[in-house]
């Protein structure tokens, strides 16, 4: 009996070792590592960047400091020149700037008539502005009014009555200078009213139409003012005066009104006056007027006084313009 062969069976497939098949398919422990820790970096800068965005943001912004209070020393006349040294340079210095020069014209008010009324002679003497007054020895209140005025710093004139043209009907007092005076007594005379008012710095006329007009009798006078070192001012009550001329001729400082801003007694004449003296000022740097002590007198100055800055121009004592 032929027994039957029995066919083998196929040989199994070969697989591949369980251990290569993981290597393809997982990566390398070093590689592992090498990514965990980049990874890990990424997300430490990321925290920290964030970290200091909310800090910026957070951060509460200082209050500004002030910069610390100094008293200001006083200053004495040797130190106006002197530079202070800069001890911190994050203050600002207030640094003062020289002004340019003046060029405002100039105008010179001169009030006549003081020592008669108290009342008005203390209003003009108080204006706003620093008007020069004229004061008439022996007046009732003209020792007064001139102290007075010498307390407020007002320029002082002696108002020396002289003969007007019009005498007797106006008369210039029991002080007057007459052409009818000898010399010795005109002499006599000039001194004494230069006495009576000793705060003087200068003189003009008060009347004095007839008197101005005689060159001989204004040299006495004129010679009196100079040894007192006085100045004139022809008031021009006259227009063939003499006295201006005659002052310039012996050397007295001397200059010559302009206009008189008062003879009509209305505060918007007045005005008007003011005014033409200013635009008369413009044109040649500098102008004189004459007034009184005249209630509206008085109001219209003062209402001028209020536009001294818009017209540009500068109230100065008479001294400033006579040569």
């Amino acid at each position: 009996m032929v027994k039957k062969k029995t066919p083998e069976k196929p040989a199994p497939k070969k697989t591949p070792a369980k251990s290569d098949a993981k290597k393809k398919k997982t990566p390398s422990v070093e590689g592992q590592s090498q990514r965990f820790k980049t990874l890990l970096a990424i997300s430490f800068l990321a925290l920290v960047v964030t970290a200091g965005l909310i800090i910026v943001v957070s951060w509460p912004t200082p209050a500004p400091i002030a910069p610390p209070v100094t008293e200001r020393m006083p200053t004495h006349p040797a130190d106006t020149n002197t530079v202070p040294a800069i001890t911190d340079p994050v203050l600002e210095l207030e640094i003062s700037i020289p002004q340019p020069l003046d060029e405002r014209v100039k105008v010179a008010i001169l009030m006549d008539d003081l020592g008669i009324n108290l009342e008005r002679g203390i209003a003009a003497i108080n204006l706003d502005i620093p008007v020069s007054v004229a004061i008439i020895p022996g007046e009732q209140h003209a020792t007064d009014l001139m102290r007075f005025a010498h307390e407020k710093q007002r320029e002082i004139l002696i108002h020396m009555p002289m003969e007007p043209i019009s005498y007797p009907k106006n008369n210039p007092g029991p002080l007057g200078l007459f052409i009818s005076q000898t010399d010795e007594e005109i002499v006599a005379q000039t001194k004494h009213l230069i006495e009576l008012i000793p705060y003087a710095v200068g003189g003009n006329n008060h009347m004095g139409s007839e008197f101005t007009r005689h060159s001989d009798k204004m040299d006495l006078v004129l010679a009196e003012m100079e040894k007192a070192q006085l100045f004139f001012v022809d008031s021009l009550t006259i227009s063939d005066s003499v006295a201006h001329q005659e002052a310039k001729r012996l050397g007295v400082p001397t200059t010559i009104r302009d206009r008189f801003l008062d003879n009509e007694r209305e505060v918007e004449k007045i005005s008007v006056q003011l005014e033409g003296l200013v635009t008369l000022a413009k044109k040649n740097g500098h102008a004189i007027g004459i007034c009184h002590p005249y209630p509206e007198t008085i109001l219209a100055l003062e209402l001028f006084a209020q536009q001294l800055d818009t017209l540009n121009i500068e109230i100065v004592p008479l001294a400033q313009l006579v040569h």
